[in-house]
């Protein structure tokens, strides 16, 4: 699933409904900038985003429409892409975070991604998947946890 779609876009910018249609949108607009923003962003946050990564969601949505204005008016897309590098730099660089639709933030952090199982056996290996069987010292780390 999409972070974004053409209900996304023209939610906020209702004058793309009137131009074009959701199938020309999504194809030849959404998809490209989806592609763009979550390129950019690869480097310091795991991809592709949820579509409850609202600052992925809105940043996206702001570069369907500077591509749909790339040609048209140009001074308009510029200006758009202004913003929308200025807050990727400032999410990269750290000045800025990540927010979920719950209100969770999500910080780079210099390149490593961090996970809460990275410390045990993974659940998935190339073995047989009958044998396949979470880490006992997970388990025991969640059982001591809740006490």
């Amino acid at each position: 699933m999409a972070i974004i779609n053409w209900e996304d876009v023209v939610g906020r910018y209702p004058a793309l409904a009137k131009a074009r249609d959701a199938t020309e949108v999504n194809t030849n607009y959404v998809l490209y900038a989806i592609a763009e923003v979550e390129g950019r962003l690869a480097s310091m946050f795991t991809v592709p985003f949820s579509s409850n990564n609202i600052t992925a969601k809105d940043l996206t949505i702001d570069t369907t429409y500077a591509k749909w204005y790339r040609f048209s008016d140009p001074a308009k897309a510029d200006a758009i892409d202004d913003h929308v590098n200025g807050r990727i730099e400032a999410l990269l660089s750290g000045q800025a975070a990540m927010m979920t639709s719950d209100g969770s933030i999500m910080h780079s952090v210099g390149g490593t991604i961090w996970s809460t199982t990275q410390d045990y056996t993974p659940v998935f290996d190339k073995s047989d998947p009958i044998t396949w069987m979470v880490s006992s010292e997970e388990l025991l780390d969640n059982a001591d946890a809740r006490l």
